[in-house]
């Protein structure tokens, strides 16, 4: 199986409602895992980790200003292992929360409270 996703033609534009709608270089804290996540404004997204290439729904949520809840789904996998040598099986659910950077960017939470964030989010230049 293999998945693509096509950007070039397609500008992605952050929104005040959906501030991640771009392609973003993700980094764990540990610096042990550095991924890439790619999201369209219609609710579809992908994620480059390790050799796993994975597709997934998305809804967004402003939880309060500068702070946003996003729910996904995996609706397709390649298969192949992640930046922590796990994979990620299709209809995996998952919750993040999200805490905007002033200057761009963002945390990334398994919780509301800032501080259990595990990684951070730098826009990448769409080509």
């Amino acid at each position: 199986m293999l998945l693509a996703v096509v950007t070039s033609g397609c500008v992605l534009t952050p929104t005040e409602s959906n501030p991640i709608v771009g392609m973003w270089t993700w980094r764990h804290v540990s610096g042990a895992c550095t991924e890439v996540h790619f999201y369209k404004a219609n609710g579809d997204a992908a994620t480059w980790s390790g050799q796993e290439v994975l597709r997934k729904s998305y809804g967004i949520h402003r939880v309060e200003p500068g702070l946003f809840r996003v729910d996904s789904v995996v609706v397709e996998s390649n298969g192949q292992p992640d930046c922590t040598g796990s994979t990620t099986p299709v209809g995996r659910k998952s919750t993040v929360y999200v805490r905007l950077l002033n200057g761009g960017g963002y945390f990334t939470c398994p919780t509301r409270d800032s501080l259990s964030c595990d990684g951070t989010a730098t826009p990448r230049e769409q080509r």
